[in-house]
């Protein structure tokens, strides 16, 4: 995360351990991220803590949520799309 005036590092989200493909900002305190690691990761953007995870079966190249609800969508490298529900919330 930048300081979009001075161009500072704010905050550096560290948890994938492959290239991160998708960063969605949900609201101003969770993002959800996509990687080749295979599992969208939900985000506090307060802290910087991973909320929750989800393990797909294959590298992901993109990310949904469905707004005001714990639904997401993560769409697949193979074409898949993968359907998704997280049990944990931050600010909500």
């Amino acid at each position: 995360m930048w300081d979009l005036t001075t161009g500072d590092t704010l905050r550096v989200l560290r948890g994938h351990s492959s290239p991160v493909t998708h960063v969605l900002a949900l609201d101003r305190q969770r993002a959800l991220s996509a990687s080749y690691d295979k599992i969208p990761r939900l985000w506090d953007l307060t802290g910087g803590d991973v909320v929750s995870v989800i393990a797909v079966d294959g590298p992901v190249t993109a990310v949904a949520m469905v707004p005001n609800s714990p639904w997401g969508v993560a769409g697949l490298a193979s074409g898949r799309v993968f359907s998704f529900k997280y049990s944990a919330s931050v600010g909500s």
